[in-house]
């Protein structure tokens, strides 16, 4: 008996062991908002679609390019912070257009980024983050080049045809300009989401040049 009761006195240790790190570990997304008018512009095609079609995966996405995903401890927070600000602060403010509609597997329906090499420049500095993240035994860093703005989360395979047809009829052409990209928590079942920090780029024409160390 002694013995089953150390098993299940080291059973449970190791359960809160698990459960510990688990609560330590975060979900962060690195993104772009849309400024307040043109979100207001997508809100209304994808609310559009919604009364026409009835499809719900229009309602409730929020209108925003997604440049990365990963995970990180929280006691990690503070580094990645200070190198975030350096790697965003390096890359200079740019504009981008909007140039109408697109799908593809992932995307049912998404608006397009004319010319995405800005965002290439801007998210392969993010590779720095993926050493410290490997060095602390998390997973490597999800990196998008190419961001798109998805309309909707799910189309009804029934309905996808004639919609992707009425949306290859529209035209949605909108510029905008990427000042500051967010670093925001996603919600898990310890912690809720909300925007962790806002990063800003350089103001255009004002480019900084700065080294990121592994130990800065």
């Amino acid at each position: 008996m002694e013995n089953a009761g150390n098993f299940f006195v080291q059973g449970a240790q190791s359960a809160g062991e698990v459960l510990n790190r688990s609560r330590s570990v975060q979900s962060y997304q690195i993104l772009v908002k849309l400024s307040g008018s043109l979100s207001g512009k997508v809100k209304a095609e994808q609310e559009y679609a919604q009364q026409r079609y009835g499809q719900p995966g229009f309602l409730g996405i929020s209108p925003e390019l997604v440049l990365a995903r990963f995970e990180a401890k929280e006691e990690m927070e503070e580094t990645l912070l200070r190198w975030l600000h350096r790697i965003v602060g390096q890359q200079e403010a740019f504009n981008i257009l909007f140039n109408n509609y697109g799908s593809m597997p992932g995307y049912p329906l998404y608006l397009r980024v004319q010319d995405p090499a800005p965002f290439r420049a801007l998210t392969e500095g993010l590779r720095v983050i993926d050493g410290l993240l490997k060095n602390n035994d998390c997973k490597t860093i999800q990196i998008f080049h190419h961001p798109r703005l998805a309309i909707t989360s799910q189309i009804d395979k029934r309905q996808e045809m004639e919609i992707m047809l009425d949306f290859s009829g529209r035209s949605f052409r909108e510029e905008m300009a990427v000042e500051e990209v967010l670093l925001v928590k996603t919600a898990s079942a310890h912690s809720g989401a909300g925007i962790v920090c806002r990063l800003m780029l350089s103001p255009m024409g004002l480019k900084r040049t700065e080294s990121i160390s592994p130990t800065a």
